[in-house]
């Protein structure tokens, strides 16, 4: 009994001792961008949420200017009355100069602080991140930080970019075979949008993919489970497929078909001790969403020259990414870590594999299947 009294005291005194924060007295950071400025010294903009009992929830931008990422941290200590607290930040943006000089450090930086999770988001700003974290237009969201963050994990879950959180790019950075990728944003009208994607040499900067291209390595890199996206097929293949009835003017502008719901599955096969030849075989089955011509789909030779019209269009144009991957000198498909996983003792270095890219000779096979067609369904 005296000893259940003594810890009961104990636990008391030591519940006593614990450091109080008044969620008034906080300023809680939501998201953080970074930007180059003269002098090698970097300009912080740190999103601010602030808690009063009286008021709603208040948020404001503090901007800074130090030598380092912590000393951002220490330099906007000093423009608030609130204690600055991490714990949420949940966005991390990088202006295109740091980008391209390299993330290595500021990665580093990330993964040693605690109070940081490895499940944040990051992005690249197409210009400056201040532009974006200063953009009045936020929706719902209480402030631009988190607008950006619900707008980065909603194209994350429908398929409209690869996952981008700091778990994620260390993951690719660290593994031989794979560069990173990270979502590029601009300013539209005032509002952060998805501009495309930030393809990596490492952990440099090295090349943009228009957003309307990202499909290409979404593919490529298996994952595609519910996306979409839209073809420009040969118009002239379909001339004698037209609807009888159809009042449209069927020489006036491109074939366009909209597929939505795909679902692919994706095999790289490399051949043995030979990292620059490799297949990849693609099933995909998609249904269609829309076409821009009237072509009489209740015929199957209808369909069928469709289906084949997509594999040929997608095998060009994931033939073209790939030339351009090659050229770059990057591969974000992750092909070298694909031949490392088959071929354990002939594994590649990171230098061999940089070498290798340039020669890289990929045969692909697309095999496309189309999905309900009909009105009705």
């Amino acid at each position: 009994m005296r000893i259940s009294i003594l810890f009961l005291l104990l636990s008391l005194l030591l519940t006593g001792c614990l450091p109080k924060n008044y969620l008034e007295q906080l300023g809680i950071i939501t998201a953080v961008g970074y930007d180059k400025i003269d002098n090698n010294k970097l300009r912080g903009s740190m999103v601010i949420n602030q808690f009063s009992s009286t008021s709603p929830t208040t948020s404001q931008v503090l901007i800074s200017e130090a030598a380092t990422s912590k000393g951002l941290r220490l330099n906007a200590d000093t423009k608030t009355s609130h204690k600055l607290v991490s714990g949420q930040v949940r966005l991390e943006i990088y202006g295109r100069d740091i980008a391209k000089s390299g993330l290595e450090g500021y990665m580093d930086t990330l993964s040693r602080d605690a109070k940081v999770s490895d499940m944040g988001y990051l992005a690249i700003a197409d210009n400056q991140a201040a532009e974006l974290l200063n953009s009045a237009n936020s929706e719902d969201a209480p402030n631009i930080g988190t607008y950006m963050q619900r707008l980065l994990e909603k194209s994350i879950h429908r398929q409209i970019i690869p996952n981008c959180t700091l778990h994620e790019f260390n993951h690719m950075y660290y593994d031989v075979g794979i560069d990173p990728v990270l979502p590029l944003m601009k300013l539209e009208n005032n509002k952060a949008v998805i501009k495309g994607l930030a393809l990596f040499k490492e952990d440099s900067f090295q090349d943009e993919l228009p957003q309307e291209d990202i499909y290409k390595l979404m593919i490529l890199k298996n994952e595609f489970s519910d996306g979409q996206f839209q073809l420009k097929l040969e118009k002239d293949a379909f001339e004698e497929d037209k609807k009888e009835t159809s009042k449209q003017d069927y020489d006036e502008g491109p074939l366009l078909v909209s597929f939505h719901e795909i679902n692919s599955k994706v095999k790289i096969s490399p051949k043995q001790g030979s990292p620059s030849k490799q297949t990849v075989h693609i099933k995909m089955d998609a249904r269609l969403l829309e076409l821009s011509k009237d072509i009489d789909l209740k015929q199957m030779k209808v369909i069928d020259k469709i289906e084949r019209e997509v594999e040929k269009e997608l095998t060009k144009q994931l033939e073209g990414l790939i030339e351009q991957l090659k050229e770059d000198q990057i591969d974000p498909v992750g092909f070298g870590r694909n031949y490392n996983s088959k071929n354990r003792t002939q594994r590649l270095t990171e230098k061999q594999w940089r070498e290798t890219i340039p020669n890289l000779d990929v045969d692909i096979h697309v095999k496309f299947k189309m999905l309900r067609h009909g009105i009705t369904e």
